[in-house]
């Protein structure tokens, strides 16, 4: 339990670094997007159509079906935001779409796997039936990482 608290430690204090020094509200509403669609379209796309496991003892429910129809999903309707809303290239806006979509998918799988350590189904009862708060934050927890690195580096 000591690594998740430090994980989740760590990874607020690189979102308060981000909010403080780079912090732009179109990338972020970027990034929530990407984030939202890609885990509501594996979700959706893995229930219906989900057959292959991923990581049977950490994420049961997780299917390769599931990842790749939300990849693909996810990148068109971020072309079709892009085009209408915001004018990257194509080049970045891919790079930054299956940056986010990595770090998301790998974050979800890291806190499935301190579950798993811990024995712990629910990581709360504050939202029933969608396996507790952090499971509605966990794509989004190592994404803080990246996003602060992102912008450090590019600064």
């Amino acid at each position: 339990k000591f690594f998740l608290y430090v994980y989740i430690l760590l990874s607020f204090i690189f979102l308060q670094l981000y909010l403080f020094y780079y912090f732009e509200l179109i990338d972020f509403i970027i990034i929530i997007l990407i984030i939202t669609i890609f885990d509501t379209s594996s979700y959706l796309l893995g229930s219906l159509i989900g057959r292959k496991k991923i990581f049977i003892s950490i994420s049961p429910n997780k299917t390769y079906e599931g990842l790749i129809g939300g990849i693909i999903f996810t990148i068109f309707f971020m072309i079709i935001f892009n085009y209408l809303f915001t004018n990257f290239d194509f080049f970045n806006l891919l790079l930054i779409i299956l940056s986010i979509i990595f770090l998301s998918f790998l974050g979800d799988i890291i806190e499935s796997y301190f579950k798993r350590l811990s024995n712990i189904k629910n990581s709360s009862k504050l939202i029933p039936g969608h396996g507790g708060f952090f499971d509605r934050l966990d794509s989004f927890i190592l994404v803080t990482y990246g996003i602060f690195f992102y912008k450090f580096l590019i600064n």
